[in-house]
């Protein structure tokens, strides 16, 4: 990055005898600060301003650090992409220059280590609009600092995955769940209780050992088999097949067991009619979801239609319709609970 770096100056505190018009003379940013003068004002709510969403999917301007709000050790590239801390270990703070999307991966390459200090990468979002915070008023870490405030979450990255050249990828799901992949390694529950109810601007703080950070072009994910393991706390392995059911027929003879009316996150059983999904490898139990009892009638995938779906071969019923279409047509697609490759699904109606 070498002399593409600059350091870009705080913004004013301006003149209190100059404030608009309509508006408080002692003016406070988000954490308690000053309010920065050039900042954007929305006289409404934050969630009245989403972004704009172009027909790809991902918002028209590119995920970047926010240009003005960061720590007082932080240096940042002309293209706003890759920031590295100049000195110290910590006041390396920074946010993106947009909210994120639900399921949208903030993805960041590893650029420089010190090994001289202990700690790694901060990661997480923030309900506070970044233009709305004053750089000086930035603590010095984000954990415990920031996250002690209403609307900062973070979490710090285990050392052993803050290797240079390391490309690690964060998002939020819509039950405000952070997942994180590091390089192609299996998606990992990171932390959750996101508020997603408002606009969500990732936080990255450079600390510790990690000196310099890169922005990639973010990407956005929909839920597979991986995340859907890896909500349920089971670790995420490939697809790989397995004995099962010879036709739809023997499929068809098991869906009498009460058990495969609704997605089974109990210990995966034997049933007649085709092998059982724990052989003929032993898989992990899932663990039950608190407050929904052995099994549930909502989908895996979006939480929001009701389970009417069976799974061809292993039989499990844990997906909508339209969930199971979409996650049919993805590579390597594969059963949620037991990870068997999907042949195809089959919607099943409910005589009540």
């Amino acid at each position: 990055m070498g002399n593409n770096f600059s350091s870009i100056p705080s913004l004013p505190r301006g003149n209190p005898s100059r404030a608009p018009r309509g508006h408080p003379q002692n003016l406070k940013d988000s954490i308690g600060g000053p309010f920065p003068v050039t900042s954007h004002r929305c006289h409404h709510k934050q969630k009245h301003c989403p972004a704009v969403l172009p027909s790809g999917g991902l918002p028209a301007t590119p995920l970047l650090f926010h240009p003005h709000t960061k720590g007082s050790q932080i240096l940042m590239d002309l293209s706003h992409k890759a920031v590295k801390r100049q000195a110290s270990f910590c006041n390396a703070i920074t946010f993106s220059n947009r909210p994120v999307l639900i399921y949208e991966q903030v993805r960041l390459k590893i650029t420089k280590k010190q090994c001289c200090w202990s700690g790694a990468l901060r990661l997480g979002f923030t309900s506070k609009d970044p233009s709305r915070i004053h750089p000086d008023s930035l603590p010095k870490y984000a954990c415990p600092d920031l996250v002690s405030q209403s609307g900062f979450w973070a979490k710090a990255l285990p050392e052993e995955f803050a290797n240079e050249g390391n490309i690690i990828a964060f998002w939020v799901d819509k039950k405000g769940r952070v997942f994180h992949r590091i390089n192609d390694s299996a998606v990992m529950l990171f932390f959750s209780g996101v508020r997603t109810a408002d606009p969500l601007w990732a936080l990255v703080d450079v600390y510790g050992l990690t000196r310099g950070v890169q922005l990639l072009d973010s990407e956005l994910v929909l839920p597979d088999c991986s995340t859907i393991l890896a909500e349920r706390g089971i670790p995420s392995l490939p697809c790989s097949p397995a004995s099962t059911p010879t036709s739809p027929s023997a499929l068809g003879s098991r869906l009498s067991d009460p058990l495969l009316s609704t997605c089974s996150s109990g210990p995966l059983g034997s049933s007649a009619g085709g092998t059982a999904p724990n052989s003929p490898v032993s898989l992990p139990e899932s663990p039950v979801t608190p407050g929904l009892g052995q099994w549930s009638d909502e989908c895996t995938i979006c939480y929001e239609h009701a389970v009417d779906t069976v799974i061809y071969t292993c039989g499990h019923m844990c997906l909508c319709y339209a969930c199971g279409l979409r996650l049919k047509k993805a590579l390597h697609a594969c059963c949620p609970i037991c990870r068997r490759p999907i042949k195809d699904i089959i919607k099943t109606y409910r005589s009540s």
